[in-house]
Formats: structure tokens, sequence, C-alpha cells
């Protein structure tokens, strides 16, 4: 594992780097849609992590259960999320 971790470190790295200098054009030309793509995702982190919040206040949970009950129910909306919002901004929207 540990003669991996520099290399998964660079291919993430990499990704990150391609994907966003792939995608340069369209996010100097249409700052817009790099909002409606990051504003709904804002609001579903503070709303997931405040039902997390109260859900654990009201269980009355210890800080290091709850933690990972936010930890978790985070990503597991955002991967169902993403690709969605992608396919609609692509296909349905027309920007200026």
């Amino acid at each position: 594992m540990v003669r991996v971790k520099p290399w998964s470190i660079l291919g993430l790295l990499s990704t990150v780097i391609l994907l966003f200098g792939f995608q340069a054009e369209v996010i100097i030309n249409k700052p817009q849609t790099i909002f409606l793509i990051a504003i709904p995702l804002i609001l579903q982190t503070y709303g997931i992590f405040m039902i997390a919040y109260v859900a654990a206040r009201i269980l009355k949970l210890n800080h290091n259960i709850a933690a990972q009950l936010v930890l978790l129910g985070h990503p597991i909306f955002l991967n169902l999320q993403l690709p969605f919002q992608f396919l609609y901004l692509d296909y349905h929207l027309e920007l200026p």
C-alpha cells in the first residue's frame, strides 16, 4: 500500500489537471454554468450536515459517532447527484 500511495496521488492530481484543462474554455466563457452546478451542491452539503447534526443531537450520539454519520451521508448523495446535473446542463440548458 505504501508503494502505491505516491502513484495514486499523482494519478488523482493529473486527472484533476486534465479535467480542468479540457474544460478551461467553458469555465472562463460560461461562469454561470459553474454557479448553476455549485449552488445546489452547496445547499445540499449544508442540508445533509444539518440533518445529520439534528439527528445526532436527537439520538444523543457521541461526537466520534456523529462525525462519522455526517461524513458517510454526504458522498453517497453527491455521487448520485453530480452525473445528473452534468447531463442536464450539457443537453437541456441553452446558455448565451
